[in-house]
């Protein structure tokens, strides 16, 4: 363990460097998320960025989170609006949905929209896709 003296302080370098790095390499962890579907489960691998993505959008719309995970396919309006997403996961917990609209989000690539069978509008505005 190496120290560094800074003005009469003692600091510790590798700690800070591992409270630096921590929270975004925990973030990146792909962790387990289980879905039951018609009795059997499906498992989904998240990391915890992408759980906190699907957190927020859930909080946005006022939906339980763990609705979405315990095979409740009622929704059929989402929204996200100004929260700087940076990309589309999770639309495979919301089969049911007839309207998407993205609304000032930083998704640069349309995806996951596959599953979303009954989807009747799609409103993208002010995101940054471009087409190739």
């Amino acid at each position: 363990m190496s120290n560094t003296e800074t003005g009469g302080d003692t600091m510790n370098v590798e700690e800070s460097l591992s409270e630096k790095y921590r929270e975004p390499f925990l973030q990146s962890i792909p962790h387990q998320v289980e879905e039951k579907h018609h009795g059997a489960k499906t498992c989904y691998n998240y990391t915890a960025k992408d759980e906190e993505i699907i957190r927020e959008v859930c909080v946005n719309n006022g939906i339980n989170f763990n609705r979405v995970f315990n095979d409740d396919q009622s929704l059929e309006v989402l929204e996200m609006f100004f929260s700087g997403f940076p990309q589309m996961i999770g639309l495979n917990h919301f089969p049911n949905l007839r309207t998407l609209t993205i609304i000032g989000q930083s998704i640069q690539r349309i995806e996951g929209l596959t599953n979303l069978r009954n989807l009747q509008q799609l409103w993208l505005c002010e995101c940054e896709i471009t087409v190739r």
